[in-house]
């Protein structure tokens, strides 16, 4: 549905004169505005740039394969309740499929809630996130994961769980943290 809203209006030319200012009607289409999505973001710590493009991970089978370069990555702990509940936003918006999740710190835990483990391969990886999607109520398929094993440089320069990276115009920016908005998320993901 449209609806006509007034707008304050500053019309702007080179060196910042201003044109005009005044009220005008708009036709709008009767949704929230978005702001710029890509405010939320920062230009990708170019050490992490140079992991991702670099090194190479493991995918469910134990194949060691090279990180998608051209889709969002979500770099998620098993162990870490906001990428479960990150995980848990993508999957209940339908956006999972839109990130490739790569699991990092996959021996770690969370110190008097969940107990770390001790990971050699992707097998093993694969049970540890079984296990805390579990226990955090995350319901989706582990086959697409890939991960960082502990021995991987990736893990070295991922310090926050979860981090998103994303491609954008031939560079890449990131947000560190969860973030509830599922608007930013359909935005940043189409």
């Amino acid at each position: 549905m449209k609806e006509k809203k007034k707008v304050q209006l500053a019309i702007f030319v080179s060196f910042g004169i201003v044109l005009g200012v005044g009220t005008y009607s708009l036709l709008l289409e009767n949704e929230p505005m978005r702001e710029n999505v890509w405010s939320k973001l920062s230009p990708a710590n170019p050490t992490l740039v140079q992991a991702i493009e670099s090194t190479p991970v493991e995918n469910v089978y134990g194949q060691r394969v090279r990180l998608p370069l051209d889709r969002p990555l979500l770099f998620s702990a098993p162990f870490c309740p906001w990428c479960a509940k990150t995980e848990r936003l993508l999957i209940q918006s339908r956006l999972i499929d839109k990130v490739q999740i790569v699991g990092v710190d996959v021996e770690g835990g969370e110190q008097g809630r969940v107990s770390s483990h001790t990971v050699h391969n992707a097998t093993q990886a694969r049970e540890v996130f079984r296990e805390y999607w579990r226990y955090y109520g995350v319901h989706s398929t582990t086959l697409d994961l890939l991960f960082a094993l502990p021995n991987n440089p990736i893990n070295s320069v991922i310090q926050t769980y979860p981090t998103l990276l994303v491609p954008h115009d031939g560079h890449w920016y990131e947000l560190i943290g969860y973030d509830s908005n599922t608007s930013f998320w359909d935005s940043i993901l189409h």
